[in-house]
This record gives C-alpha cells, sequence and structure tokens, in this order.
C-alpha cells in the first residue's frame, strides 16, 4: 500500500488489496498520544479489541504509555489522561512486543489511521528500534469513501456515526480502547454493507480520500 499527499484535503491510496473480507481476522485498535504529529508526539494510550466471526469482541487490549515528553494541558483536557496518570506507566519500548503480539495474523482496522495512528506506530517502532513487519491496515474513513465515492462530505467518525445510527451513548471518547469499540461498531456495518452488495475484494488502485480536519486545541 502506497499513500501520497495529492493535496492539502486529499491523500491518494495506491497498492491496496485485501481479498476474502469475511474470512479474514480483524483486530480494532486506536492510540492516544501527546498531539496529533506523528514525528513530533508519542502514544500514551493503546486500546484495541479482537472481533469473532460475527463480529463480536473476543479480546480486548489497553494499556496507558508513559511518553518521553509532557501531555499538554489541552490534550489532557480532550482525553483525560493527564500526565500524572503515565508517571508510572509502561514506556513504549516495554509495551511494543506484547501489543505486536496480540494484534498478531490480524488485519488491522482504525479510524482516519492512515493519517495518524499507522503512521504514529511506525515512528515510535522507529524510534525504539523495534523491527515492524508489514501489516495489512484497513482504514474505515478509506473504506466508506471505495463505497461511497458519491459522498463529498469528510469520513468522520461523528459522520460514520450518523451515517449507520451507530449507538455511542455507552462509549467513552478519547480514550482508546472506548474509540475502539466505537470503530468496530461502524466496521460491522461497513463489512455488513460490503456483504450485502457482493463486495468478497478491497482494491485501491487510485482512491482519493479527504483528510481530516482537526479543530485547534
Amino acid at each position: 500500500m502506497k499513500l501520497i499527499d495529492h493535496s492539502e484535503s486529499e491523500y491518494v491510496i495506491t497498492d491496496f488489496i485485501l481479498e476474502e473480507l469475511d474470512k479474514r481476522q480483524y483486530c480494532v485498535f486506536d492510540f492516544e498520544a501527546t498531539g496529533p504529529d506523528p514525528v513530533k508526539d508519542s502514544i500514551t494510550q493503546i486500546g484495541a479489541v479482537i472481533l469473532g466471526q460475527d463480529g463480536s469482541i473476543v479480546t480486548r487490549y489497553k494499556t496507558l504509555v508513559r511518553p518521553p515528553k509532557p501531555i499538554p494541558e489541552a490534550i489532557e483536557k480532550l482525553t483525560g489522561i493527564s500526565n500524572h496518570d503515565v508517571e508510572k506507566a509502561p514506556s513504549f519500548s516495554e509495551i511494543i512486543a506484547g501489543f505486536l503480539a496480540f494484534i498478531k495474523g490480524c488485519v488491522l482496522v482504525t479510524q482516519a489511521g492512515y493519517e495518524y495512528d499507522l503512521p504514529l506506530l511506525t515512528e515510535e517502532c522507529r524510534r525504539s528500534h523495534t523491527p515492524l513487519d508489514d501489516l495489512a491496515v484497513l482504514d474505515t474513513k478509506a473504506l466508506f469513501t471505495y463505497l461511497h465515492p458519491e459522498v463529498s462530505a469528510i469520513v468522520s467518525t461523528n459522520f460514520l456515526i450518523q451515517h449507520y445510527v451507530i449507538p455511542d451513548a455507552d462509549i467513552q471518547r478519547h480514550d482508546a480502547l472506548g474509540d475502539s469499540i466505537l470503530i468496530a461498531r461502524i466496521f460491522n456495518k461497513i463489512i455488513e454493507e460490503c456483504s450485502d452488495r457482493g463486495i468478497r475484494d478491497i482494491r485501491f488502485d487510485s482512491l482519493k480520500v479527504k483528510k481530516v480536519q482537526l479543530p485547534p486545541l
């Protein structure tokens, strides 16, 4: 898979193939971090859930991560994760082996993760000198765009919640595990739509995807 910046508002995905959607094992994941820049910022929390063949959650993973830099006050307020919370948490280098073991053999699923979570994971592994095998990663935003090229809106999490009428009152947002559970609900709806339309294989040859527009912190 290749990601190419097309403009300030769009990127293009090429060379992505995922066959036999219905036979895959999926792990939905999400990170919280000190900020949105994968080069300058660091992970503060990891959440993930592995889905069964029926889309139910069979295993959960959650850990705080001690970053090498302080969490800015605005991010503390957004995520509810304070510098005090992560003061005695393990570092990324201490947890990464366990996380990679948890996701082994799975197709990873994320929301807007081609822009944030995947580059952040790649950079954190580089900084900790951790080898990172090629991962199959499916972004719900990109998959929805593939299914609905007629939609001109930015495919945010809130957009997908409204489109698929996803219940979220019980979800703690900006919590890595809570967001993973929410993304799993969204993903199940998208997979259901793929099944209804007879789509078993996904190919992004030149898919334009609108970038997330983050509000100022």
